[in-house]
């Protein structure tokens, strides 16, 4: 698969029950990221050592809930919660 076609999703573990509180909070949100990141690294992608920058929020056709993205190193992934299937 080349690495323009790998998936760009990065599935947190995110509480259902206070995920659009979060979501609209950028600053809650880089904090809870962050937090992510400390405890589990292997969720993302090796590249986000050098730093992320937030960009939207992203409403999909596909998925039932808004989405955050952010870019890494030019390349945007969009952040699923857990509680939502793919």
């Amino acid at each position: 698969m080349s690495e323009q076609h790998k998936n760009r999703q990065i599935c947190l573990p995110f509480i259902e029950e206070s995920y659009m509180e979060i979501l609209k909070d950028p600053i809650k949100y880089r904090e809870q990221i962050d937090k992510f990141y400390e405890q589990f690294p292997e969720l993302f992608p090796p590249e986000i050592v050098n730093g992320y920058r937030m960009k939207d929020i992203y409403h999909s056709s596909k998925l039932p809930i808004a989405t955050r993205r952010i870019e890494i190193e030019g390349t945007s992934f969009t952040i699923r919660p857990s509680f939502i299937m793919p």
